[in-house]
């Protein structure tokens, strides 16, 4: 019988001890753990598109099948950097961050769905193609700073391309050491922990395009835009408004009350 590689197994083993070290660091921090609560809200949004929401057209399925794409582009992301591997998880980020773009363009543009699963490579890249689908966002929401493009170029520069600039996610702070392999840095933790909030946030969002249609879309719905809230007044400073919330929260009162729709 083949032995598989010992050093796998070592290396595992390490990961697993990140794992705890990092898991340590999030439960003792406030910011911290507000953040994981709002990247686990997401995937829970995400989750529940893929598994639960109907479909009646190959449309919709695309749809379900993008949100499928997130929840496990999410969980690599968390794996990773709970695991110490923080320019990996910001490399699955880019894809994350791509596939909500494409998900809120189909939103506004149902009709394109079935020309995307159609094209051939050469009329993606040239019809649906990363920049072309910011660039239609930003027009649609009326956004000039380009905002959307900043936050690609950051995860493309740092995760994706091998660039000089990116071998800081390789490094302690303080350090200009190279480290190989998965590493403890509770600097890097709090910042790729932020940005996969941030990052992923936006994709939960988009799992919501869909109406409620029993208790169980309530309550997910209920539990993120909570979450949601927490998180954006805690780190921005602002206080959402909660109406939706509250309008959430009384519909899940009277479907509880009645007993079901």
């Amino acid at each position: 019988m083949t032995v598989f590689p010992q050093n796998f197994d070592l290396l595992a083993t390490g990961e697993e001890q990140i794992r705890q070290m990092s898991k340590a660091a999030i439960e003792a921090s406030e910011h911290l753990s507000l953040h994981a609560r709002m990247i686990e809200r997401a995937m829970s949004m995400l989750d529940h598109m893929a598994k639960r929401r109907p479909h009646s057209d190959k449309d919709q399925l695309v749809l379900l099948m993008l949100a499928a794409r997130l929840f496990n582009s999410g969980a690599s992301a968390m794996k990773l950097l709970m695991g110490g591997y923080y320019q990996s998880t910001v490399m699955v980020m880019r894809d994350l961050l791509e596939t909500t773009f494409l998900l809120d363009y189909f939103h506004s543009n149902h009709d394109q769905i079935a020309v995307w699963q159609a094209c051939d490579e050469k009329k993606r890249s040239r019809e649906f193609g990363a920049m072309k689908i910011r660039v239609a966002l930003d027009d649609r929401d009326g956004y000039t700073e380009r905002k959307r493009e900043a936050a690609y170029q950051l995860l493309c520069q740092l995760g994706t391309h091998p660039t000089y600039t990116g071998f800081q996610m390789l490094q302690a702070k303080g350090s200009n050491l190279t480290i190989v392999g998965p590493f403890f840095e509770p600097a890097s933790l709090d910042a790729v922990l932020s940005e996969l909030a941030k990052t992923i946030m936006q994709a939960g969002s988009q799992a919501r395009h869909a109406k409620e249609r029993d208790i169980a879309d309530y309550r997910i719905s209920l539990d993120y835009l909570t979450t949601q809230a927490d998180w954006s007044d805690h780190f921005f400073g602002t206080k959402m408004d909660r109406g939706k919330i509250a309008e959430i929260q009384a519909m899940v009162d009277e479907i509880e009350r009645r007993g079901g729709l």
